[in-house]
């Protein structure tokens, strides 16, 4: 038994050992075919993922950051923007941001929450405010679910989710975004 003062963090075995036949199978075909990056397997699971997201399509990339990259991009995000999020955020928020050229803006959290604090938002928005991400961690309350001030111009919500139930990314655009080609 663990001792009360010692909460293990995460337990992967337990989480994997129920699936351990699937997994080693789904590794193997992967590694026999050497299909390391795109293909079918991708393509399949972009069909999949999409179906489960009740969406017309996914795009399967190799990481959140790359992810959040693409979503700003499509967003049309680009240098000389400012995108706000908050200051405790997973670096690749912010990474994503950089990556685009544009200038993260900081608004502080609630003390409360720890999210995005409304009332600091709408000091933060500027003519160069192109998008607002207010990340919210733990899953336990949506950032800025009907909390968020509005915006000085029209406003599009563009929700991007994981593949991990609970959690979401929006991004708030303040102009229309472009499809990528």
């Amino acid at each position: 038994m663990t001792p009360p003062d010692k909460v293990p963090f995460l337990d992967l075995q337990a989480q994997v050992a129920p699936i351990r036949a699937e997994l080693d199978a789904a590794i193997a075909d992967v590694v026999d075919n050497t299909a390391f990056i795109l293909g079918d397997r991708l393509a399949a699971f972009e069909r999949d993922f999409a179906g489960y997201c009740g969406c017309g399509e996914a795009v399967g990339v190799d990481s959140g950051t790359q992810a959040l990259h693409l979503i700003l991009r499509a967003l049309g995000v680009g240098p000389g923007d400012e995108v706000v999020t908050v200051p405790n955020t997973f670096i690749a928020t912010v990474e994503a941001i950089a990556y685009t050229g544009a200038t993260p803006v900081f608004v502080d959290v609630d003390p409360d929450t720890w999210l995005m604090d409304p009332a600091r938002l709408a000091d933060a928005i500027t003519p160069r405010t192109k998008a607002v991400m207010p990340v919210h961690l733990g899953g336990g309350h949506p950032a800025g679910r009907g909390r968020l001030p509005g915006p000085r111009r029209p406003l599009r919500r563009a929700p991007h989710r994981d593949a991990r139930p609970r959690r979401c990314l929006q991004l708030l655009p303040w102009q229309e975004p472009r499809r990528l080609r």
